[in-house]
């Protein structure tokens, strides 16, 4: 029977690992790895599987192993092998193959069949059942709309790219873009999960899935994508839902009741770049999804928890969601409700109207554009 659950993301071997104490500390019964376990920059190894060999034998992190500590996770665009990365990622497949060795699944497992590392896993007997479904976010996931220049040799390019996916949704560019996130075999497979009963369910999504930040990769840029998995999730509804994600170098607990909680920047963050002294504000200006409005984010070094008490019987757990500090302490908490169809209805019914925004904006810039075009056949013509 699971007990405790906990997860990060954004782990870079050229920083020090300052929070393996506290998580050993904590003493999950599961690690989950929710992308970013590894970086490939900087004089770091160039090769996936050194950069994935290093990080087990980290001393920190051996400590956690030898715990016999279960860990599963999902890689995202850096262990992944390429900043903002999607299907169109050379060497994807040997990404997939060096990320299934590090967490040493067996070389007969199914999941070394598929096109992904996505998977299911079921955790206690059938009456105090959690159900962990994790998502494959880049292998099959197709270009922004405007393909991201993250990973370029531009100056500052990771930078420019975060701007230009913001003026996209700004000015509703790809307010109905098409694009895919999970392709049709994992969809197929995940809808399979889904339909089967379970008292708890995580929900691993390497990025965000309910953020309003534009600046940030997530499915905010992939809206009929978007809009699929939450009908998805409403059509199969869950009990105890809770949707883990990464990537984004801060943590934050999003959607109304908290059905999302992102941890992220186990040895770096927002606050800790360069332009640190932005990242709070930056924040608070996208607080439509968060839980706790201009609250609810925290930008230190943090890893999240998920404490699951049965005591009141299988039919009604009591399941909390934290994020926590270097130290162990939390700094973020929330209560997993027991049924989230109203905040994946209130998510849907923000998305419509993103959608709807984005059609107008779409016509003023058309109008614009043909004005534009007007003006200048006129100067000409004078």
């Amino acid at each position: 029977v699971l007990h405790r659950i906990a997860f990060g993301s954004c782990s870079n071997p050229i920083y020090p690992q300052p929070l393996w104490d506290a998580i050993i500390q904590y003493t999950p019964q599961l690690w989950l790895w929710t992308g970013d376990a590894v970086y490939l920059k900087r004089g770091q190894p160039s090769n996936l599987g050194e950069a994935l060999t290093a990080q087990q034998a980290e001393s920190g992190y051996k400590k956690l192993l030898d715990t016999k500590v279960i860990v599963e996770g999902v890689y995202d665009d850096h262990d992944y092998g390429q900043n903002d990365a999607g299907k169109h990622f050379p060497t994807r497949e040997k990404s997939q193959e060096e990320f299934l060795n590090f967490l040493e699944v067996p070389k007969d497992s199914v999941r070394r069949q598929r096109k992904g590392v996505y998977s299911c896993h079921l955790f206690g007997p059938p009456a105090k059942r959690v159900k962990l479904i994790q998502l494959d976010t880049r292998f099959h996931r197709d270009d922004h709309l405007l393909p991201s220049i993250g990973d370029s040799r531009i100056p500052f390019g990771a930078l420019m790219a975060a701007g230009l996916r913001a003026l996209c949704i700004a000015f509703g560019v790809g307010s109905v873009y098409d694009g895919d996130v999970l392709g049709d075999q994992q969809w197929a497979w995940l809808e399979q999960q889904l339909a089967e009963p379970s008292q708890v369910t995580v929900l691993v999504s390497s990025v965000q899935v309910l953020t309003s930040n534009s600046l940030v990769e997530s499915w905010l840029h992939f809206p009929l994508a978007l809009r699929r998995l939450l009908a998805l999730l409403q059509l199969h509804p869950q009990h105890h839902l809770l949707i883990v994600s990464g990537d984004v170098h801060y943590a934050e607990v999003l959607g109304r009741g908290g059905v999302e909680m992102t941890s992220s920047g186990m040895t770096h963050t927002c606050a800790t770049a360069w332009w640190g002294a932005a990242c709070a504000p930056i924040l608070r200006s996208f607080s439509a999804h968060r839980h706790e409005g201009d609250a609810g984010f925290y930008t230190g070094y943090n890893f999240g928890t998920l404490d699951l008490d049965w005591s009141a019987g299988p039919s009604a757990p009591k399941v909390t969601a934290s994020i926590r500090d270097v130290n162990g302490t939390q700094v973020l908490k929330v209560a997993v409700q027991e049924d989230a169809t109203a905040a994946l209805q209130e998510a849907m019914a923000q998305l419509q109207r993103r959608e709807q925004e984005g059609v107008k904006w779409g016509k003023v810039m058309a109008v614009l554009a043909v004005g534009a075009v007007g003006g200048c056949v006129s100067l000409r013509v004078l």
